[in-house]
This record gives C-alpha cells, sequence and structure tokens, in this order.
C-alpha cells in the first residue's frame, strides 16, 4: 500500500483507496491543523492502475514545485513531493505508491506514525501474542469476518468498510480497498480435508513437524507449538477409526481434557486453534480452513482424515 511521509512531523500516513487530506478533522483521512490548508485540501485516489492526486483548495497544491490545477488528477510517483498551501504550509513526500490494501487503522494514536495491520487472508487482531479476534476472509463471498477469540460459541459478525473492532481499550477501523480494485477472478476454494498429512514428531515430543500435500503440491508448515494440538487431535481421531467408529464420530475431543492433556490455559487452547488455521490459510491460500479444526459445542477435532503420525522417524500410525 501507499505511504506519505511529512516531514515537519516525521510521520507516516498510512493512504487508503479514497484519501482526503486536510483540516476537518472526523471528516478527512488525514487532519492537519494550519490556517492555510483547507478543510478539504486535497485527495488521493487509486485509479488506472496508479495513485492520482486531486487539489481541492483555494491555497493550492503544488507537486515536485509546479501548482496544480484545480479539481484535475496528477499521476504520483515514489519520491514526488506535495505542498499543500505554499510555503505557509506542509511538505509531504510520497514513500511507496504500491495499490491500496485491506486495512486496518488504530484510533487511538495522533500525531506519530499511525499503527496499521495490513489484513491477509487471516489474522489475529491486533497480535498473535493477545489476540482478542480471529479475522478472516470468507473464501467464497470475499467477505471479512470477525470471529471472538475468547468465546468461540458466538457465531462471527461480518465487517464493512469503516467498521470499528474493540480490543479492549484498543479500537481498530476497517478501511476497504474493494471499491476500487480491480475485479479478481473468483477461486473455487480447496477443502483441507481433501488433502493428506503428515506429523513428523521427536522423541521427546517437543517438537511437531507438519507436511500438507494437496491438489498434488507439497507444503512444508515447520515446526510450531501449535502442531502438538493438532497431534493429540489427530491421534484421538486415529483410535476413534481403530475402534469402528463411523466418521463423523471420531476425534471429537472435550475442550477440558485438551487443556489437561496439553496443560494450557482455557483461554490459550482458542488462541492455539487460531494459530494453526491463521498459519494453514497463509500457507495455502483459498483453502477452506475452517474444518482443519473443527468445533462442536465444547468439543473440537482434528477435520482431515487422511493422516500419518511419524516419530523418531519411524511410522506411529497412519489413516486410513
Amino acid at each position: 500500500m501507499a505511504y506519505l511521509f511529512r516531514r515537519d512531523t516525521s510521520q507516516r500516513i498510512p493512504v487508503v483507496a479514497h484519501h482526503t487530506i486536510g483540516s476537518l478533522e472526523g471528516k478527512v483521512d488525514t487532519c492537519i491543523q494550519n490556517p492555510y490548508i483547507s478543510r478539504r485540501h486535497l485527495c488521493l485516489e487509486w485509479s488506472c492502475e496508479q495513485w492520482q492526486l486531486k487539489d481541492l483548495s483555494r491555497n493550492g497544491t503544488w507537486l515536485n514545485g509546479k501548482r496544480l490545477d484545480k479539481g484535475l488528477y496528477y499521476p504520483l510517483s515514489a519520491g514526488d513531493t506535495i505542498q499543500l498551501a505554499g510555503d505557509e504550509g506542509v511538505s509531504l513526500s510520497v514513500e511507496d505508491v504500491a495499490p491500496p490494501k485491506d486495512i486496518l487503522v488504530s484510533l487511538d494514536t495522533h500525531g506519530d506514525d499511525l499503527p496499521v495491520i495490513e489484513l491477509q487472508a487471516a489474522n489475529l487482531i491486533p497480535n498473535d501474542q493477545t489476540p482478542y479476534w480471529y479475522v478472516y476472509r470468507e473464501a467464497n463471498s470475499n467477505q471479512w469476518l470477525a470471529q471472538a477469540v475468547a468465546d468461540e460459541s458466538k457465531p462471527p459478525q461480518t465487517l464493512s468498510h469503516n467498521d470499528i473492532l474493540e480490543c479492549g481499550s484498543q479500537h481498530w477501523q476497517l478501511h476497504c480497498a474493494a471499491a476500487c480494485a480491480p475485479t479478481v477472478e473468483k477461486m473455487v476454494p480447496k477443502c483441507i480435508t481433501e488433502a493428506d498429512i503428515q506429523f513428523d514428531v521427536s522423541l521427546d515430543e517437543e517438537t511437531t513437524d507438519l507436511r500438507i500435500q494437496n491438489q498434488g503440491k507439497n507444503y512444508h508448515l515447520g515446526a510450531r507449538a501449535h502442531h502438538y494440538l493438532l497431534l493429540l487431535l489427530a491421534r484421538h481421531r486415529a483410535e476413534d477409526a481403530k475402534r469402528g467408529l463411523d466418521e463423523q464420530d471420531q476425534g471429537w475431543v472435550a475442550n477440558d481434557l485438551l487443556i489437561q492433556e496439553l496443560g494450557l490455559e482455557p483461554g490459550h487452547l482458542n488462541i492455539q486453534v487460531y494459530r494453526a488455521r491463521q498459519q494453514l490459510t497463509k500457507t495455502i491460500p483459498h483453502i477452506n480452513h475452517d474444518r482443519f479444526v473443527e468445533r462442536r459445542g465444547t468439543t473440537m477435532r482434528f477435520g482431515c482424515n487422511k493422516f500419518s503420525i511419524h516419530k523418531g522417524g519411524k511410522v506411529e500410525l497412519q489413516v486410513p
């Protein structure tokens, strides 16, 4: 995404898809308090695969030293200098001209660099360590959804442009680039249940490596702490399969039992589930990650029915 740099305050400004700059606080995307700057001084828009600048002001806007004609669009390049209201105004430099992205912008910081989260297909918000929300893009509709990490029983809520997420004392506002983005070919989401999963666990079970083969492609997810949760769930599913339970009844484990087996705090179990889904979605885009770990009431299970577990280099079990 694009960024501007305000020289007098050393402030880095993220640029949203249709970005306005002026002195009218609360009504423009970037507010600059200066008596010579108009309430809506200029706007930047992503159009025809480039960023363009339009002057809306009374006292003028200069691009690389040349005053712009009011109401006309001018293309921007990295390194350009934008001067608002002449020498008495404010100077901005164009740091980046990458296309706009869907982002979350902090509403709690003013003056310094504005914290921004550039959204991926799956995200833990505000961070991976202490998340309040699991924000993800639904594969079929491209709709943003937000699931409360602490309460899986509540259905995910849909998110639209300018919606606000509360994370304790923090507030983050969603800015969507979809309104100005070109049409993207719709992808048919793959289903993770069709993949072959391989766990490689060390003899002391301190590290669990994960590999996925899906539609002829191999993915190495490395060793992560949340892989051990997946390993335990896979073992429970394998035990039920060996006992002859129907596929729909295999592998369901009470959350309390998993918390005990893993030695986790109750709230951290959900975080591990969402970290697993997030990693899967980042590794294999356009995949139905919800079924990687399936939930039912106060139980969960490993959603894949084709997997093998290797311990110390030897096959421990394989399903089917």
